[in-house]
């Protein structure tokens, strides 16, 4: 077998593995939108439009904002604290995805507020790192710090080793993103 056979081969095998996990996506994508014409519960509607905003995250911000919005509404009427605070945070992600920062550190507030009232620690810390990048975007460094610091302080308190390990991870990301190397470490 020659090196052009070969090339060929792998070629073939991952042009087939692709088109597989396209096409199962797109079932999920169908199956997703025809659940939701058929969702006569706010809770339903919530969690479908909740899942389409997440699938169009990453390939079409305006559109994975159309669904964030209406799950919002959605929640917003069935009084669901929680998904509340959830899809401000995805529509923050969102936002800073398309460098629409005042929209993304917006949501992200909100959902900081959300989640302190709902005292969700574990949410409160990712929010919290959220805000930190947003204000690393904005070379605001002093604001940044205060939200890594109130992090630092929530996992200490929590105890949660597991969290703060991964948390000093991305401390040390932002601190390379920074250039400050040594601290980086």
């Amino acid at each position: 077998m020659n090196i052009n056979s070969v090339k060929f081969s792998l070629l073939l095998v991952l042009s087939i593995l692709f088109n597989t996990v396209v096409i199962g996506q797109n079932e999920r994508l169908q199956n997703l939108i025809k659940e939701l014409q058929t969702a006569s519960t706010d809770s339903a509607k919530v969690y479908l439009n909740i899942e389409l905003g997440y699938y169009y995250q990453n390939v079409n911000q305006s559109k994975a904002l159309e669904y964030f919005n209406n799950s919002l509404e959605a929640a917003k009427r069935s009084n669901d604290s929680l998904q509340i605070a959830n899809i401000h945070y995805g529509m923050g992600y969102t936002y800073l995805l398309l460098s629409e920062l005042p929209d993304a550190l917006e949501n992200y507030l909100e959902a900081l507020r959300k989640y302190e009232d709902l005292n969700d620690t574990y949410r409160l810390v990712n929010t919290h790192l959220s805000i930190a990048n947003v204000y690393l975007s904005n070379n605001d460094l002093q604001k940044q710090a205060e939200y890594l610091d109130s992090a630092e302080n929530l996992l200490i308190i929590e105890n949660d080793s597991i969290q703060l390990s991964s948390f000093y991870i991305s401390k040390g990301t932002i601190y390379d993103k920074r250039n400050e190397l040594d601290s980086a470490v």
